[in-house]
């Protein structure tokens, strides 16, 4: 019943209040997008590292194991694919988007049609669908080795 309460809770505060929600970054200054993307290549090389330790100590065999190699995997996919975006995003001019009410609203103009924009787009809609993959198997894994523990 807490689980359920949680949730209902959390979606109130997501439904009832979404205007002062400010948990994106624009990143209007060069040296906060270099952050940014040093933060996407630390996280893609970690997860890389995290990858080749479970394949070289435990390897694959074990199922906790085995999902966890796998979120890293995406995780590993999820941020290499944020830093493609990002360099794409620097290639289209600022004058090609559109702002009408903030982050939330701004708009790409695909009146072009150019390759990059496209590139740009697919990407930026396939970015947050990839970042959910390595959530599931995360939960898998300590699911897993719960079941272990107990």
């Amino acid at each position: 019943m807490r689980k359920y309460l949680s949730l209902v809770f959390l979606l109130a505060i997501i439904l009832f209040f979404p205007n002062d929600l400010s948990a994106a970054m624009q990143h209007p200054s060069t040296s906060g997008l270099i952050v940014h993307q040093a933060g996407h290549i630390m996280f893609l090389i970690a997860m890389l590292v995290l990858m080749i330790t479970i394949k070289k100590t435990v390897g694959l065999k074990i199922e906790g194991w085995k999902y966890l190699y796998y979120a890293a995997l995406y995780f590993a996919a999820w941020n290499g694919l944020g830093f493609f975006v990002h360099l794409l995003n620097g290639l289209i001019p600022a004058a090609a988007f559109t702002s009408q009410g903030g982050y939330w609203s701004t708009y790409l103009s695909l009146a072009d049609q150019g390759f990059v924009r496209i590139l740009f787009y697919l990407t930026k809609i396939v970015a947050p669908i990839l970042n959910i993959v390595p959530f599931y198997y995360l939960y898998k894994s300590l699911k897993s080795f719960k079941s272990i523990m107990d």
